[in-house]
């Protein structure tokens, strides 16, 4: 890390911890000083998702004055300490009261934020000027974006563009970490996106970020990929470009309002969906790239001949039980193309309206308990 000029921060949590008590808060210091000693250029203590919905001020004073305990004397060796508190996200009097503790104990200690929620689509100036008059401190923002655990919770592959961050945010912010998906080269493509707004904020441009991006990962041909999959960015108000080509006042067009001509532009979207697993094949993107992809180019796959099939009517020869199988492989498949689309094709293919709203829910349900995964 060092050798690559990257900071490196462990992230430790106070399981079992008295707070209270000077042998638990010794105890919790002599760990962060043997990482320290390793190397570790920063400390995170990680109450998040520990202490949940506590935002009373006793709760944030404790908080308060168990960080400063631990940050003293490792601030003095270089480390820096970072505090992701029990409510993370929003505003309120739990941030009013860390702060006032922490600047009674003149500390230095950097304050994690993850926004208005958990996944914010958006951080704005406002917010944060807000925030850092709470804290009396810039926050460090923890921006949930790619959002590491719903790769597998929600079947969901970020590949899109980093937006919804105010340009001029920096000006409130200590910092910007982003929360990656276990999915190393595919996290780049929306990575560097990150990285480009982070090293210039002001300059940023998500559609200039992304073509670039792709360009350097290896191919133009993933942009294709990226147009295509609204869903792999956290903008709320992202859709298909052919949205306006299966819906009237949000009610789904049907073949016969269609004209030629957008018959035959949804034609060459869903043959380009289709095509996904030949055209990005190795050797157009790189090999570890593309196997990390195939969930999600498998759905498009599956979704583009089936858009295809509706258009030229043979989705009626497949059968009961194919038809059946086939629109049960979309609703448990990775999110591809929005919900607008996958309603719209299998709508075609014989079933209900919200038919697959209310199926994926279900298969959700059944997803986590197969998986092992008990949230709700």
């Amino acid at each position: 890390a060092h050798e690559h000029h990257v900071t490196f921060a462990y992230k430790v949590i106070p399981f079992n911890i008295n707070m209270s008590s000077t042998d638990d808060v010794e105890t919790f210091k002599r760990k962060a000083f043997e990482l320290a000693h390793l190397g570790i250029d920063a400390i995170v203590i990680g109450l998040d998702d520990f202490f949940p919905f506590q935002n009373k001020k006793n709760h944030a004073k404790v908080h308060a004055t168990f960080a400063h305990a631990v940050a003293a004397d490792l601030m003095e060796q270089g480390v820096l300490v970072y505090l992701i508190p029990a409510m993370y996200h929003g505003t309120g009097t739990y941030f009013a009261a860390l702060g006032d503790e922490l600047d009674r104990l003149k500390s230095t200690v950097n304050i994690g934020w993850t926004g208005r929620k958990i996944e914010s689509s958006g951080v704005t100036v406002a917010e944060a000027a807000t925030l850092e008059t709470l804290l009396k401190r810039k926050p460090f923002l923890g921006h949930n974006f790619p959002v590491v655990n719903e790769t597998e919770k929600k079947r969901r592959i970020t590949i899109g563009p980093l937006k919804g961050l105010d340009l001029r945010l920096y000006k409130h912010l200590s910092g910007i970490a982003f929360n990656y998906m276990p999915l190393p080269f595919t996290s780049l493509i929306s990575g560097l996106t990150c990285a480009d707004y982070a090293w210039n904020p002001e300059a940023y441009s998500p559609e200039t970020s992304i073509v670039n991006s792709c360009r350097a990962i290896g191919s133009i041909e993933l942009m294709k990929l990226v147009a295509l999959n609204p869903e792999s960015t956290v903008d709320p108000h992202a859709q298909h470009p052919v949205v306006k080509l299966l819906t009237t006042a949000g009610i789904r067009r049907p073949l016969w309002f269609m004209k030629e001509q957008e018959r035959q532009q949804l034609q060459e979207v869903f043959s380009t969906m289709g095509g996904f697993t030949d055209s990005l094949a190795p050797p157009t993107i790189e090999e570890r790239l593309y196997k990390e992809l195939q969930p999600l180019l498998h759905q498009a796959n599956m979704i583009g001949a089936l858009g295809n099939a509706v258009l030229d009517g043979t989705v009626s020869k497949l059968g009961m039980g194919a038809t059946f199988m086939a629109a049960l492989k979309v609703i448990a498949g990775y999110r591809f193309s929005g919900r607008c689309m996958e309603d719209w094709v299998l709508r075609g293919m014989g079933f209900p309206a919200n038919f697959i709203a209310h199926s994926s829910s279900l298969w959700d349900t059944v997803d986590r308990q197969l998986r092992g995964r008990h949230e709700w």
